[in-house]
């Protein structure tokens, strides 16, 4: 009689568990916004011409413009729901003067939260302008906000203990490097360091994409002769080593500096078809391609890669806190990007398997969706930002994707 009243009272410490959704890496995730898009307030996707940052609390920065019919470029915060942040600047948005700014360039955000956009004239030279996290110029950094005003536009932002380093779009690879108050470092060469090379076929060297190594080294990346390339640069500003590159067309977009010394690089790249393709490749701290990454220290995958010809220049790639990789581009046909497409690779440049379909996933945001950002978030999900153009309106979206 005992043991029956006691199995009567385990039942009914018993519950009925709760519904739970439980995600696949590489899914929507449902608990940002609206199942895992937020559509971004304004008129941002009216222009191609976007830059985008993320901060450290999840909002985000969108540099844009200028637009047709309304010639202006704008900054603007958005909350992580997709509204616009209204303490930020005026109600949410800088407008920059057009007799000042013709369009913007890049953006970079500081550990202190200070905000760096980079803008061209419509002379084309090219100025950095810094803010507050609220959004007001910050009167310490060169005149009443604004430094590092030259000829041609500044192309990335990186930074070093109280330097800020930048290169420019030019015929060569230039770095220049600041102090955080926005005077040029002048042990750095004399702050501007120039590299020429010989032209062939009628093509030069551009510089896309810096990064610091943890000994301070800078390592810059484009391309010469539309040949991928990596320059590394001595604190005081000497060439010190042209890393090995591929024989194959293509840029370099992004550069990361790996834990380990090494350097993790990514770009679009030609096939020997004229199909465009990612490249990730991994170099030792010698200069020389890692042949323990991919094959041979490469990794293709047509994430974003089109038949027709054209050069898909629209991949973003960011490294996850785990040390794997995520690459967004689109599913292309004919030059005009249909899909999203995200694909995620393990710290040896092998597909992530655990990670959608195989290692990639693929979403249609109904309209002709072009990547314009992704960003991994501390947690270990991907978040991405895109140009949805639709027959009445273009969307600028940000969606997050699960990453466990």
């Amino acid at each position: 009689m005992q043991k029956n009243t006691s199995a009567q009272h385990q039942t009914a410490l018993m519950q009925p568990l709760e519904p739970r959704l439980f995600l696949a890496a590489g899914s929507l995730d449902p608990s940002f916004a609206h199942r895992g898009i937020a559509l971004l307030a304004g008129s941002d996707g009216n222009t191609d011409n976007i830059s985008v940052a993320r901060q450290q609390d999840g909002k985000l920065l969108v540099l844009a413009g200028p637009r047709p019919n309304f010639q202006y470029t704008t900054l603007t915060r958005y909350n992580t729901d997709g509204s616009r942040d209204r303490a930020f600047a005026t109600d949410g948005r800088i407008v920059f003067d057009p007799a000042k700014v013709a369009a913007g360039n890049c953006l970079a955000v500081q550990n202190d939260g200070m905000i760096l956009a980079a803008t061209e004239s419509g002379a084309q030279d090219g100025t950095l302008f810094r803010y507050t996290p609220r959004g007001k110029p910050d009167k310490t950094f060169g005149s009443n906000g604004v430094a590092a005003t030259a000829p041609h536009r500044i192309s990335a932002i990186t930074f070093a203990p109280n330097r800020i380093i930048l290169t420019r779009s030019i015929d060569g690879f230039q770095v220049e490097r600041y102090f955080n108050s926005g005077k040029l470092d002048k042990t750095f060469a004399g702050g501007v360091v120039f590299t020429h090379f010989k032209n062939v076929s009628g093509y030069e060297g551009y510089c896309r994409a810096v990064t610091v190594q943890n000994d301070g080294r800078i390592i810059a990346g484009g391309h010469v002769n539309f040949h991928p390339a990596l320059l590394r640069y001595t604190w005081d500003g000497k060439l010190q080593t042209i890393f090995s590159r591929p024989s194959s067309i293509g840029i370099v977009r992004r550069i990361f500096t790996l834990p380990d010394g090494k350097t993790l690089a990514a770009g679009w790249h030609v096939g020997g078809s004229d199909e465009d393709q990612y490249i990730l490749a991994r170099y030792l701290p010698n200069g020389a391609l890692d042949k323990r990454y991919g094959v041979r220290g490469q990794v293709l995958t047509h994430i974003g890669g089109d038949s027709s010809g054209h050069l898909a220049d629209n991949q973003y790639i960011d490294r996850l806190p785990d040390g794997k990789v995520a690459i967004v581009g689109g599913e292309t046909l004919h030059g005009q990007s249909q899909d999203i497409v995200i694909a995620r690779f393990n710290p040896d440049g092998t597909p992530d398997t655990t990670f959608g379909l195989n290692g990639s996933t693929q979403t249609d945001f109904l309209g002709l969706d072009t990547p314009k950002g992704v960003f991994a978030t501390a947690d270990g999900n991907i978040q991405i930002v895109l140009r949805s153009v639709r027959p009445r309106k273009s969307l600028l979206i940000s969606a997050r994707y699960d990453g466990d």
